[in-house]
């Protein structure tokens, strides 16, 4: 059991009493009842003081406590978010991924019966499959937009990734150097850019 008569270092008197000793030792000095009296309320005193100071560090070593769970919980509760994000990103990619299979599967199929076929065949099922890639693509919020002639706007056109200012002007520095632009390519039959937008 803690020591309760040993007062803090640093503990500060909120409420000082002056007492003249003198005329009251004066006056029980003769009488033992009126000093037993004394010590008594002066022995309560003294007790209900104790008593309020067990009550004030049971108080605070609940409240401790308390905040001790509540910072585990926390810690606990970082802890999910970060596994939470983790699943997230893991299983989002691999719903991607298996949306994106049947598409490589028709690829290849068109592939393997380009050689059989004539080419208008060929570039029917090409074309399907391009259908089967955008159809995928747009279930996952990426739709199609025409950026041709159209300066290159991040917030619409997505950055890529790039994120600051100067691999932005060396990507559109790159483009100009193509022959196209941020935004374009050289290609006349790809003039589409995607947007996750």
């Amino acid at each position: 059991m803690p020591d309760d008569t040993r007062v803090p270092a640093g503990a500060e008197v909120t409420e000082e009493r002056a007492v003249d000793d003198q005329p009251a030792e004066a006056a029980l000095a003769g009488d033992p009842e009126k000093l037993r009296a004394k010590l008594q309320v002066l022995e309560a005193q003294l007790e209900e003081s104790f008593k309020r100071s067990r009550e004030t560090s049971e108080r605070l070593k609940e409240t401790h406590e308390r905040f001790l769970r509540t910072a585990a919980e926390f810690e606990n509760y970082k802890k999910r978010a970060v596994k939470e994000k983790e699943d997230t990103q893991k299983f989002g990619v691999e719903r991607l991924l298996k949306d994106f299979l049947p598409v490589m599967d028709n690829l290849e199929r068109a592939l393997d019966h380009a050689e059989q076929h004539d080419l208008k065949q060929v570039i029917e099922g090409v074309r399907l499959v391009q259908k089967l890639f955008e159809t995928t693509l747009a279930r996952h919020g990426v739709t199609g937009f025409s950026a041709v002639g159209k300066p290159f706007d991040p917030s619409l056109h997505g950055d890529g990734g790039l994120g600051d200012g100067a691999r932005l002007q060396a990507a559109r520095s790159a483009g100009a150097a193509r022959g196209g632009g941020c935004g374009q390519t050289s290609h006349p039959g790809r003039r589409r850019r995607r947007s996750t937008r």
